[in-house]
């Protein structure tokens, strides 16, 4: 198991920053799969929204974060960044509980086929050891 920080996190996906979703980072190398925990200070903006205004994707993207983090230490993106754009599609989401007003959310990402052009992810939000929201995700490459 590999842990990664913040101040590591901004060096792996520094486009991300400002707006860092996931403050911690484990990462199972031989399992292909990562655990983050969501940043506190995201949840205090989220506090000031009607829960009609928060966006299923504002919660996605902390999965998409954990990701680019696995990703980036499993292959490592340096050479994909250098001549490519990356194009990502939903596949599938599903919700299955309520994602507002969680003291704490656990994304999860776990690996589940990757190419040089190609990579498949299902993504998990948890609260209290429950899925509240799991998603199927195609990362592509598009050559330019």
């Amino acid at each position: 198991m590999q842990e990664v920080f913040i101040n590591e996190i901004k060096e792996l996906i520094p486009h991300r920053h400002p707006t860092l979703f996931i403050e911690y980072v484990q990462v199972f190398p031989e399992k292909k799969t990562a655990i983050s925990r969501c940043n506190p200070k995201v949840k205090e903006v989220i506090k000031g929204y009607k829960r009609e205004q928060i966006s299923i994707f504002y919660f996605i993207e902390g999965i998409f974060q954990t990701a680019g983090v696995l990703f980036n230490i499993l292959y490592g993106f340096e050479e994909k960044l250098k001549k490519k754009k990356f194009l990502s599609r939903l596949d599938e989401v599903r919700v299955l509980g309520e994602l507002c007003n969680q003291k704490e959310l656990i994304f999860k990402v776990e690996v589940r086929n990757s190419n040089r052009f190609n990579d498949k992810f299902y993504g998990e939000i948890l609260s209290n050891n429950k899925i509240v929201l799991s998603c199927n995700v195609t990362s592509s490459i598009q050559i330019n």
